[in-house]
């Protein structure tokens, strides 16, 4: 009994209190005075909702912030206190829609700048490197109107300048 205890004491003192309450948990059917583990499986309970509470106020600050893959961290992390945490679940979909979004305007702004240094490459008369810099635009955004119009300038170009 004693090692038990001193078990759950260790993980206590390393401030690892998921794997104390685990253990405590275990303790709790053997009958180790279990007045005394009780006690200590409702103080770490209540310790870990306080974190997980705590890490769900820094993932909301940065979801705030527009930081979303920080917040997802957090709320992971907060479910990982608390898997019953419903808000932290609620609010870990909401970041990581964010995250998506996110993602997609940045793939927006890359492709924009393939396309001004496609743009560059034409007014260079840089015509091979204009078409190969556009084609794998176009791979990636079929739809670009912009992309595809600027293409069909740098063939013509292309075609006048191998002309006889």
């Amino acid at each position: 009994v004693l090692i038990a205890l001193s078990r759950g004491v260790l993980l206590l003192q390393t401030r690892r209190y998921r794997e104390a309450l685990a253990w405590y948990r275990k303790l709790l059917p053997l009958g180790v005075p279990s007045e005394m583990v009780a006690e200590i499986v409702r103080d770490l309970e209540a310790r870990l909702r306080v974190e997980a509470e705590s890490v769900l106020a820094e993932g909301r600050r940065r979801f705030a912030a527009g930081s979303y893959r920080a917040a997802a961290v957090a709320y992971a992390e907060c479910l990982s206190l608390d898997p019953e945490h419903l808000v932290a679940r609620r609010l870990l979909s909401e970041a990581r829609a964010k995250m998506l979004v996110q993602l997609d305007e940045a793939d927006r702004t890359r492709l924009e700048r393939v396309y001004y240094e496609a743009a560059a490459q034409y007014l260079n008369r840089e015509y091979a490197q204009a078409e190969h810099t556009l084609r794998g635009l176009l791979q990636e955004d079929e739809t670009n109107a912009e992309a595809r119009a600027l293409l069909d300038r740098v063939r013509r170009s292309r075609a006048m300048q191998t002309a006889p």
